[in-house]
């Protein structure tokens, strides 16, 4: 049974090892039944009150509110923005220079750019602007131009093939051999959110995903489904031919979906269930605690939770099975009309617009509020719910802004495991979440010399000496304590920083006392990991204090020069350019290469660091990418890992990223730049004038798709 005791000390989420089991999984309403028998009155209700069908949602032009910032594709939605909301406001040029006219439809008005600008993003480079409605493609390696109609690959565009992407729709060959947008109007039916992924089905039946890719979950599959749901790491949808289950992803435990036609589908951390279409229940992959091994009857509405799965028999009565650690298993024996099934609590909706949800209540997710509701979703350790005015009201945990929906009135939403989603009643949707809490978004006209991320907090180091900390504050890590200080550093849920005096001061998360530092004196030299801290003292010694289970705060003797934590490791550069690390190696991340070293840095569970030459070279935990730097003409002299990218600046102030790219973390700002820090979710720099710079969280940023920051800057 998965009993959850937490022994070691908050990730880069502020999860415990109990909580590493906590995992949101998006139950998907299921989609209307095929049987030729009339459906059951309580079936009919609980899919009309939970599928929407062909709610147009037109894709979003660049504003001045939608995000700027391109992404890797291969972590990102279709049809990304090529212009910043500062090229949609450009004015015409005043010279007599040939223009090319974007967005022929008007969806954002015209757009004139000059010739040589680039105009978009295609696999061999960037589309140039060659002429009144003339796109070229200048392929990466500054070979001739490339005309975009014939050569956007190695093969020959047809006319009306897509070419490119534009923020209003595709760009396209037109029968001139010029390029036009065409501005089709996409709407959609439902979506389904992961563990920092999306998927969403459209009207047409086909699968668009973005975010977290490390198991290609968001490989979506080239055929039009029906239906579609989420597990942590993978997706499942019916398809539109034969309703046929379909699944793709992480395959655990035989996670293949069997072959004959379902009602409806919903997916858990590792298991998926599944409505026949005599409407009993079929399940397959993990089946720990009996997760996968449903009860027999006949049922008209099913959720699958982490490590559970709930469902509505013909009466409305709920039916649970699998762990039962914290009762979420065990429903009240009361008629409801829908049911959703989080990771370890359970919600149910009554005929009244009551809501039941039992199970655990650590952060009162079990806890609703007074109703009357029409819909709800459980999250990992969130609920939000759709009152009958078609307000959204969310409770539980809000680390990472989960429960911090935007106002408005909406028709449906979904929950994932950081992030939530709804439809407003215009048609549009809007996202909160995903650790989106205003980390990514300085103070106006700030001004500083340093600067550190944390996992969902950002601090800076001003001309004058203070510390000004913004995002996250929900533990008090973004609450700075009066004084002038000489750096700062920003761990997950903590932060650290030298005073005048050389001491050191610490606020925020303490439960392993990594907020409380010893006596001085200390260097600039500092770090903060997860639940551990270090400085080095006069000496060049390291002293570290907090978490220690690793041996991660029991270093060896110095002389050091500098000195960085990941989560239960620590590495230090030696007077004599070689690397040192201790505590956890579970990854090899405590284990470095025998080279002279430069710079480095720790993260999660890896490291890297420069070589005399400027050359990255990591060690460690490298399944999302990040201990395998990409190849750069030029010299690296600066570096800032986080647990899933790294990002360095060359010798030519240019920023270079590696790793995740789900929230946008790892694509590099415009430079110059002179230094840089990784959060879990964000990247930030400084540029030569002082001010700041920092990505955009585009976990939720699809076409149509409108992103919510919580918690303003501080």
């Amino acid at each position: 049974m998965h009993t959850i005791t937490p022994s070691k000390p908050p990730d880069a989420h502020g999860a415990t090892d109990g909580d590493h089991q906590a995992r949101a999984v998006k139950r998907n309403s299921p989609p209307s039944p095929t049987p030729s028998k009339r459906p059951h009155p309580l079936l009919t209700m609980a899919l009309t009150g939970a599928l929407l069908l062909g709610l147009p949602i037109m894709q979003a032009c660049d504003s001045p509110n939608s995000p700027s910032n391109p992404i890797d594709t291969a972590a990102a939605p279709p049809s990304p923005a090529p212009f910043t909301s500062a090229d949609a406001q450009r004015p015409p040029p005043q010279d007599t220079r040939t223009a090319c006219i974007l967005n022929p439809c008007g969806g954002c008005g015209l757009i004139d750019v000059e010739p040589g600008d680039p105009c978009g993003t295609c696999n061999t480079g960037q589309w140039q602007c060659a002429g009144p409605n003339k796109m070229l493609c200048q392929d990466d390696q500054g070979d001739d131009a490339l005309d975009a109609c014939s050569a956007c690959s190695d093969t020959t565009a047809l006319v009306g093939d897509p070419c490119g992407t534009c923020g209003t729709g595709q760009w396209q060959c037109d029968p001139q051999d010029t390029m036009a947008c065409d501005c089709a109007e996409r709407t959609w039916r439902t979506m389904a959110l992961g563990n920092q992924s999306t998927c969403a089905l459209d009207t047409e039946g086909r699968v668009s995903c973005w975010g977290r890719n490390d198991y290609n979950q968001t490989d979506a599959p080239d055929q039009r489904m029906t239906a579609l749901t989420a597990g942590d790491f993978h997706f499942c949808g019916l398809n539109a031919d034969d309703n046929l289950p379909h699944c793709w992803g992480i395959e655990h435990n035989d996670q293949s979906a069997p072959q004959e036609p379902m009602l409806a589908i919903t997916a858990g951390e590792f298991h998926t269930c599944a409505l026949r279409t005599d409407r009993t229940v079929t399940c397959w992959g993990v089946d720990d605690d009996g997760r996968s091994s449903p009860p027999q009857g006949t049922f008209i509405q099913i959720s699958a939770g982490t490590y559970h799965t709930c469902a509505l028999d013909d009466d409305g009565m709920p039916h649970c099975w699998g762990n039962d650690a914290h009762e979420q298993s065990s429903p009240p024996a009361l008629s409801m009309i829908k049911i959703s099934a989080g990771d370890l609590h359970t919600c149910g909706l009554r005929a009244n617009g009551r809501l039941l949800c039992w199970g655990r209540d650590d952060h009162g997710q079990a806890s609703p509020p007074e109703g009357p509701f029409m819909d709800v979703s459980a999250g990992s350790d969130y609920t939000c719910a759709l009152t009958t005015e078609g307000t959204t009201t969310c409770w539980g945990n809000n680390s990472s802004g989960q429960t911090s929906a935007p106002e408005g009135t909406f028709k449906s939403l979904a929950t994932g495991l950081f992030h939530g989603c709804a439809l407003r009643n215009d048609d549009t949707l809007a996202c909160w979440g995903g650790g989106n809490l205003g980390q990514a978004n300085p103070p106006h006209n700030l001004q500083a010399t340093a600067i550190s991320a944390g996992d969902r907090h950002t601090c800076a180091l001003t001309p004058d000496r203070t510390v000004v900390c913004w995002g996250g504050d929900h533990i008090g890590q973004s609450t700075v304590p009066p004084g002038t200080y000489q750096a700062v550093q920003a761990g997950s849920f903590h932060t650290c920083a030298l005073r005048a005096d050389h001491t050191i001061a610490c606020w925020g998360r303490n439960d392993h006392r990594q907020a409380r530092p010893p006596e001085g004196p200390f260097t600039a030299t500092l770090t903060a990991g997860s639940a551990h801290s270090c400085a080095l003292n006069r000496s060049q010694d390291a002293v570290c204090w907090g978490h220690d289970t690793f041996g991660q705060s029991s270093p060896p003797p110095g002389p050091f020069t500098t000195i960085t934590a990941g989560y239960f490791h620590t590495c230090a550069l030696r007077t004599d350019r070689t690397v040192t690390c201790w505590g956890d190696d579970n990854f090899g991340q405590a284990s470095p290469p025998d080279r002279k070293y430069t710079a480095i840095s720790a993260a999660g569970a890896h490291t890297c660091a420069l070589t005399t030459e400027g050359a990255p070279i990591c060690w460690g935990d490298g399944r999302n990418g990040q201990t395998t730097p990409p190849q750069h003409p030029h010299p690296l002299t600066t570096l800032s890992c986080s647990d899933r990218h790294c990002c360095a600046l060359d010798i030519q102030q240019e920023m270079v990223c590696w790793g995740d790219n789900a929230y946008g973390q790892s694509t590099p700002l415009p430079g110059p730049l002179t230094t840089l820090t990784a959060g879990t979710h964000h990247t930030c720099a400084l540029t030569p004038l002082g001010t700041l710079a920092c990505t955009t969280n585009r976990l939720a940023s699809a076409p149509g798709v409108s992103s919510f920051s919580a918690g303003p800057a501080r």
